[in-house]
């Protein structure tokens, strides 16, 4: 940790549900308007169902037709399918003041993830050929980053108490894998009730800067640059 990190600690934001291109164009917004002496931000929220897929990867890995819509997204990796019940985290960070390249922060993703499934009772582990969180052998967390030097965004998926079906319509992350969440290990676990286990496990990662979320409405994140 270095001595930018006490100077500039990272907040967590609490949004809510939101609408994917919402935040995708909050991101860009953000990215845009950001400056060095910012702090660092983590954003929480619950999309809306659809599906997101970069334009420059093709469509063989959707296997039917979609039930939900079809975003267009700048991250990497491949389709993926979001909803009510799966936790995203955008990871708004200056890499550069963190000291690491992305590599490391994919690293630091993935270890948050493992560590709090820890607290839940539940072994996983990563997997450096197919990034992402499995537990035995099935996907229960996807990542997917963007770097515009020196910031970092977009950022991971955790699945918690989700409907799962529409996996089925597509090999998620372009891969020929099943899926799972939480709450075939945990029943009865919500996001809410997860959010004590979120804050520990970042801060166990990451240096942030108390107990205490942010909740803000993402139409206003720029009044917290």
């Amino acid at each position: 940790m270095t001595a930018d990190h006490h100077k500039y600690p990272t907040r967590i934001i609490n949004l809510g549900r939101t609408s994917y291109p919402d935040i995708l164009e909050s991101m860009h917004t953000h990215i845009r308007d950001r400056q060095v002496h910012h702090n660092d931000q983590i954003w929480l929220t619950e999309h809306a169902a659809c599906y997101t897929l970069n334009p420059q990867k093709n469509h063989d890995h959707i296997i039917s037709k979609l039930p939900y819509p079809l975003y267009d997204t700048d991250r990497g990796g491949n389709i993926t399918f979001h909803a009510p019940g799966q936790l995203m985290i955008y990871f708004m960070l200056n890499i550069k003041r963190q000291g690491n390249g992305i590599r490391h922060l994919v690293d630091q993703i993935e270890e948050f993830i493992i560590r709090l499934l820890s607290f839940l009772g539940i072994e996983a582990q990563g997997n450096s050929k197919a990034r992402g969180v499995y537990v035995k052998e099935k996907k229960i967390a996807s990542l997917g980053l963007k770097v515009k030097p020196p910031y970092s965004y977009h950022g991971c998926a955790i699945n918690v108490n989700m409907d799962m079906k529409p996996f089925n319509h597509i090999n998620p992350c372009g891969l020929n894998i099943q899926m799972t969440h939480i709450q075939d290990h945990v029943p009865n676990i919500t996001i809410h009730s997860l959010i004590p286990f979120i804050v520990k496990a970042l801060k166990d990662t990451f240096p942030i800067s108390n107990d205490s979320i942010i909740t803000h409405d993402v139409s206003q994140l720029s009044t917290l640059l």
